[in-house]
């Protein structure tokens, strides 16, 4: 039952049934770059760079494909992730 006021008071933004605020609960998303991830946005990379792109360009193409497969993951840590990948993978 108390869940179920809580949800409510969620939705209304209303107190509580014992008169405290709910309070929102947020966890951080886990950011991961499986095998078929990395794939996908090393073949970007490496397509922009094979087509002119500068490194930064073709990272910021790649970040954003992975983004749209993970919505949730913030840039900077997305972007971060991508660059040491391919720094060990491809550029080593």
């Amino acid at each position: 039952m108390a869940s179920e006021c809580f949800y409510k008071a969620m939705e209304s933004g209303s107190t509580l049934t014992n008169g405290t605020q709910p309070m929102e609960i947020r966890m951080a998303p886990m950011i991961l770059l499986t095998e078929d991830d990395f794939s996908t946005v090393s073949q970007v990379y490496c397509s922009q760079i094979e087509f002119g792109s500068d490194k930064r360009t073709a990272l910021n193409l790649a970040t954003i494909v992975y983004q749209q497969r993970h919505p949730y993951a913030e840039v900077d840590i997305s972007r971060n992730m991508i660059k040491g990948e391919i720094r060990r993978r491809i550029l080593h």
